[in-house]
């Protein structure tokens, strides 16, 4: 449906019979944008309505506005955060991360108060939401994202790490000490980012962290130990010598692929005499 409908359908929108505010949102939220916008003083109004089908209804009809027209009503979005039901919340946190950056940047910290939401679904869409920030803005919120990673959910603390990528370097470095934390995770793929994460670091930060690196060369899972060996071989030759030591036991690891990145790594230290090069 593609043209504004008549006042019949907003006057269904305060009917008495929940089931007819239901088809009534439907019906609106079939609109195409432009028409759409005619009735969002309307639907803004929804957003209190007893129902929770009815607001989630409304909140993803304004979740299709044009980036202008939603900008006009995220006040009133951002009041929905804290709604009673999860579904509802999540949907407005959907919605608020289809503003535009700077418009995005101004309710950030709303957003950031749902990232300890006791609903898993409310926590990962206002994580992924933060996301969409300029590095900037992102920057400011920083401190809370890295909080998440203490987060009982898998998938949740894996948007975290991701986001934190996003970062400049100087706040790259401010927070990669809660990246170590994360080589402890009990879930490979997340250690294997939190290594992808400190290989980002220049070579000073990367050198104070090459410990905890190092430490995980008798990681359970051989791609974790891959990408850590990996992960040190981007130091210079002198920290790389320093950590030769503790590494010379991983030339015998039971994974070829392992085992091959520390001959590499070995090579790339040559000229400092390593003490280990007969041992390949």
């Amino acid at each position: 449906m593609k043209r504004a409908l008549n006042n019949d359908t907003d006057a269904a929108l305060v009917a008495s019979d929940a089931r007819v505010r239901r088809a009534a949102m439907e019906t609106l939220c079939n609109l195409d944008k432009a028409a759409l916008a005619l009735h969002a003083g309307t639907i803004v109004g929804v957003l209190a309505d007893a129902d929770d089908d009815v607001r989630l209804q409304a909140v993803f009809a304004l979740s299709k506005l044009n980036a202008k027209e939603l900008a006009l009503h995220a006040e009133a979005i951002v009041i929905v955060l804290k709604d009673p039901n999860a579904s509802v919340r999540q949907e407005a946190v959907v919605a608020l991360g289809k503003l535009n950056k700077t418009l995005l940047a101004r309710h950030a910290s709303a957003i950031v108060s749902v990232i300890k939401d006791p609903n898993v679904r409310v926590r990962r869409a206002a994580v992924e939401t933060l996301g969409n920030l300029h590095p900037a803005a992102l920057v400011l919120h920083a401190g809370a994202i890295v909080g998440v990673l203490a987060d009982p959910t898998v998938a949740v603390r894996k948007e975290a790490v991701q986001i934190l990528f996003n970062l400049d370097q100087p706040a790259l470095a401010q927070h990669a000490g809660a990246i170590v934390g994360v080589l402890t995770d009990h879930n490979d793929d997340l250690r294997c980012m939190a290594l992808n994460f400190l290989s980002f670091l220049d070579q000073a930060e990367l050198k104070l962290h090459a410990g905890a690196i190092v430490g995980v060369l008798t990681d359970s899972d051989a791609r974790v130990r891959r990408v850590a060996v990996e992960t040190l071989g981007m130091l210079d030759k002198v920290a790389l010598t320093l950590h030769a030591g503790a590494i010379k036991n991983v030339l015998a690891d039971v994974d070829e692929e392992v085992a091959y990145f520390v001959f590499v790594y070995f090579r790339r230290i040559k000229l400092n005499k390593c003490p280990y090069l007969p041992l390949l």
